[in-house]
């Protein structure tokens, strides 16, 4: 499996989820859910680097992540290797209803 491989997969298993808004966020292609940012991807010479934008979504997958290098706010996914599409569907799910709280909150706020 090819770097090109690895990166159309995780975008593949991002796009499976829901047809978002594409953007760019520091840099790097990025996908957009309402008004945030849902994740983001670099393609890194060994690795495809995935920002799901939230240190908490990361921690609560640790154990299926386990055989990948992660750090607050990444996890590297090196090339060649399968990208895990059910986690990184999970982890999409799990940063919509983060963000559906933030902004259930900010609308609260307002009112």
């Amino acid at each position: 499996m090819a770097r090109v491989d690895t990166i159309q997969e995780l975008v593949h298993a991002i796009q499976a989820v829901k047809k978002f808004e594409t953007a760019v966020a520091y840099g790097m292609p990025a996908f957009r859910y309402k008004t945030k940012i849902v994740c983001c991807y670099m393609q890194c010479k060994r690795h495809v680097g995935f920002y799901p934008y939230s240190g908490n979504i990361i921690k609560l997958y640790s154990k299926e992540l386990a055989s990948f290098k992660k750090s607050t706010g990444a996890v590297q996914f090196p090339n060649g290797v399968k990208v895990p599409k059910g986690v990184v569907g999970k982890m999409i799910r799990a940063r919509m209803k983060e963000i559906d709280a933030q902004l259930a909150q900010k609308n609260k706020i307002k009112k």
